[in-house]
């Protein structure tokens, strides 16, 4: 999934990456003798244990310990069951604690409900009004609108809610729907298996809390989740009393317009690491890895060169680079159906069909 991290590594005299592939994904979805691994070895604890069993594999005593979104509480994990071995963290698009869809309520609902930044007021605006006045369903909507939001920028995002309230539901509308249920329900090899994972991810890390049924809600796309596998129980490290132990820098990137770990949680997890430092990257939303990898790549040579961590120029060339440009061309389709809809229905369409 990621070779452009790869790619500018290759052959580097300064720097060896080597990636894992977490259980429960991949070819480590199964045991030694390739039967499928049972849920009840989805574990964090043995997946953080599983990134020194590479270390060791390798040769490797420390090494600077990266993580993205989920990487990032393995990672932190690794801090405390494996403090010796870390000479410096990189934490993307962080999580803190199981309890962090809170902070992710509250930050949707800030910028685009109350609208209490200037740059989001006039969309959520138009939001509460085709809430409150037309009608619109508030929990697809607020989805809809968190991801337009998040990846494509909000121009996208202001466009597609004036066209919303002059039409029926879009083809963005429809596209979004199957995206939402295809992320965690089916299962593309290498991409996206969270059937194992799933099991560890409801458990432990709470990914499927319980749906306050209010709109911007993060527990409205998972809610499909809960019954299909096992309940909370409990977190298994607790990040927040452990931060201050780290030793080493702990350096936390989030995208300014990250909904999914927004920069509350960022910020905080900076602030409680003894070495810690908050860089916000503009423009981008949930992982960095998957917009510009190459950040990762210069925050992990600032980091063993001792100089100062600079991001700027590089070019988005991860995976959701294509995200913003499909965004548009559907917004595109939807204003000329629009419009040739105007001009009258197509021969032998009745009104409203």
């Amino acid at each position: 999934m990621h070779p452009r991290l790869q790619r500018p590594a290759a052959g580097a005299p300064d720097l060896d990456i080597i990636m894992v592939e977490h259980r429960g994904v991949g070819h480590s979805r199964r045991d030694l003798t390739g039967a499928d691994l049972p849920a009840s070895a989805m574990n964090v604890t043995e997946a953080v244990d599983d990134i020194a069993a590479v270390l060791d594999a390798e040769h490797v005593d420390r090494a600077v310990i990266v993580g993205s979104s989920y990487g990032t509480y393995l990672a932190q994990g690794f801090g405390v069951r494996h403090p010796a071995r870390v000479h410096a963290m990189v934490l993307d698009s962080t999580l803190l604690s199981a309890e962090d869809h809170h902070d992710v309520r509250a930050h949707a609902r800030s910028l685009l409900w109350e609208g209490e930044r200037a740059a989001t007021a006039a969309a959520a605006h138009r939001i509460r009004r085709l809430v409150e006045k037309g009608g619109a369903d508030p929990l697809p909507l607020g989805a809809a609108s968190a991801f337009l939001y998040e990846f494509g920028g909000l121009p996208r995002l202001e466009r597609y809610l004036e066209q919303r309230g002059r039409n029926r539901v879009s083809l963005v509308d429809r596209t979004f729907r199957v995206m939402q249920g295809g992320l965690t329900l089916r299962s593309v090899p290498y991409v996206m298996e969270f059937g194992l994972v799933g099991n560890l991810a409801t458990r432990e890390l709470q990914y499927a809390p319980k749906p306050d049924g209010l709109i911007f809600d993060p527990a409205y796309g998972t809610s499909g989740l809960l019954g299909r596998f096992p309940a909370f129980e409990r977190e298994p490290f607790d990040l927040p009393a452990s931060l201050p132990l780290f030793d080493w820098p702990v350096v936390v990137l989030g995208g300014e317009r990250d909904l999914t770990t927004p920069a509350s949680v960022a910020k905080r997890t900076a602030a409680l690491a003894r070495k810690g430092r908050y860089i916000r990257v503009p423009g981008v939303g949930h992982s960095v890895l998957d917009s510009h990898p190459e950040a990762l790549l210069a925050t992990v040579r600032a980091l063993l060169s001792g100089k100062p961590i600079t991001l700027g120029g590089l070019r988005r060339r991860g995976m959701t680079r294509h995200l913003a440009p499909l965004v548009g061309g559907l917004l595109a389709a939807d204003r000329l159906s629009a419009a040739l809809w105007r001009e009258g229905p197509p021969p032998g369409t009745l009104p409203g069909a």
